[in-house]
């Protein structure tokens, strides 16, 4: 019986210790996690904001010269570069979304693991 309360001393032990070395990273990871968000979350207005500025200097560059001159091109290639920068931020955006349940899961894979092992002798 005591080999038993051992073990099973042992398995607690291992199990704590690795929740606590999870609790740990987690809070880390949920500090960055909120930084990257919010920095992600303030690129948006940004990217609108010059989005639209760009619009209207090609919208007046179009107008100075129908005939297409190179700086109303290469206005249509920014404002097409700045139209997929907005797009991938919108899909960072929502895959960020989707990481607290990730990380939930990870770090509870994590303990069913420590829990799983068997102590060093």
């Amino acid at each position: 019986m005591n080999e038993a309360t051992d073990l099973l001393s042992r398995k607690l032990d291992a199990l704590l210790t690795g929740q606590a070395e999870a609790a740990t990273r987690l809070d880390g990871i949920e500090d960055a996690l909120r930084s990257v968000v919010a920095t992600v979350a303030g690129l948006v207005p940004i990217l609108g904001t010059h989005r639209e500025m760009l619009q209207r200097i090609l919208e007046a560059a179009a107008a100075e010269d129908a005939g297409g001159s190179e700086l109303a091109e290469a206005l249509r290639q920014v404002e097409a570069a700045l139209t997929a920068m907005t797009d991938a931020q919108a899909r960072t955006t929502q895959a960020l979304s989707g990481l607290p349940e990730a990380v939930e899961e990870a770090a509870a894979r994590g303990a069913r693991q420590a829990m799983s092992r068997e102590p060093a002798r």
